[in-house]
């Protein structure tokens, strides 16, 4: 029996697999639903961590002790291009 960890690993793994595959092979409403992890009024958000998870799987892995994904400067200045209102949320319309 695996330990622990190893099924830990093993779902990281499958997790990371399945997210590769959405972000080379979905259309980008496809990509935007699922990395959203805000809901409001029956709308998706993406967070500026959703945002860069959705790009790259290696921000997954970059957390902080609260589960949040850090952001390099030069990350949080590619969100604010496409935060076109400030709020920190970016949707899809």
């Amino acid at each position: 029996a695996e330990d622990e960890g190893g099924s830990t690993a093993m779902k990281e793994r499958v997790v990371a697999g399945y997210e590769n595959r959405i972000r080379a092979f979905s259309s980008p409403e496809k990509i935007f639903q699922y990395f959203a992890s805000e809901k409001r009024g029956g709308e998706a958000f993406m967070t500026p961590q959703d945002f860069m998870r959705s790009l790259t799987p290696a921000a997954s892995k970059e957390e902080k002790g609260d589960g949040k994904v850090l952001l390099s400067p030069a990350a949080q200045r590619l969100f604010s291009l496409v935060d076109l209102n400030g709020d920190g949320l970016v949707s899809f319309h």
